[in-house]
């Protein structure tokens, strides 16, 4: 159950680094995979 909440928090971090523009490489290698 803990990893469930574990993965929030982590979509919600690299969505957070995407829209300041730091996250673009993570963003693009989710995004092709």
């Amino acid at each position: 159950i803990g990893f469930i909440i574990i993965w929030i928090a982590v979509a919600i971090y690299l969505h957070d680094l995407s829209r300041s523009g730091a996250g673009e490489g993570i963003k693009s290698s989710m995004s092709r995979e």
